[in-house]
């Protein structure tokens, strides 16, 4: 399969999704959490395999400061010579007086395709299905539905769900332009839940 058709494939899961919606990690130096930014980077690098690690603590004025914490492991060209890629990445995200906390496990998958010979343009595609699992402490939180009208009754359900499933889908463009210098553009990463 040429070029044009993995970019005419992802356009088409692109436009298929008619809603999304939701909230990332926020690093200051976002490109050292690649799998983060783009699932379409699972594997671009030199080397055999790349760890990540990246801890921001933010926000101390509030009575619980934010803290997220991230890793990640890739391996590049897992089937020898077919340009395959996969790694893992774990993030967990702790929150305010809720103490609302995020986990979230996926796994990525990536393909490369050189454009060029020498390795100089490269196209790169992944996906990256994973779980995100949220928890919160009620204790000191209010929801309206827990009102029934006339005074507050902790003990009514909240109507709040946080389970789900999600799905990133990212494309990748890189151009090497010196032996020093890569330009590398990253396009199309959406969220799917």
């Amino acid at each position: 399969m040429n070029a044009p058709k993995y970019i005419a494939a992802f356009l088409f899961v692109l436009l298929a999704v008619t809603e999304a919606n939701g909230q990332d990690l926020h690093y200051s130096m976002f490109d050292l959490s690649p799998m983060n930014l783009n699932p379409g980077t699972t594997g671009q690098f030199d080397g055999d395999y790349r760890f990540s690690a990246n801890h921001r603590h933010q926000w101390r004025a509030v009575t619980i400061p934010y803290s997220t914490f991230s890793f990640g492991l890739d391996a590049r060209d897992i089937t020898e010579g077919n340009n395959f890629h996969a790694g893992l990445q774990v993030n967990q995200d702790r929150a305010g007086d809720s103490r609302f906390n995020t986990f979230m496990a996926s796994a990525n998958i990536g393909y490369s395709k050189f454009l060029k010979s020498d390795s100089s343009l490269t196209l790169s595609v992944g996906i990256q299905p994973g779980v995100t699992n949220r928890t919160i402490d009620y204790t000191n939180l209010r929801f309206d539905v827990q009102y029934n009208g006339w005074t507050y009754n902790p003990s009514l359900p909240n109507s709040e769900s946080f389970l789900r499933e999600s799905t990133s889908c990212g494309l990748s463009f890189c151009r090497c332009l010196l032996t020093r210098d890569l330009l590398a553009l990253f396009c199309l990463s959406v969220k799917l839940h």
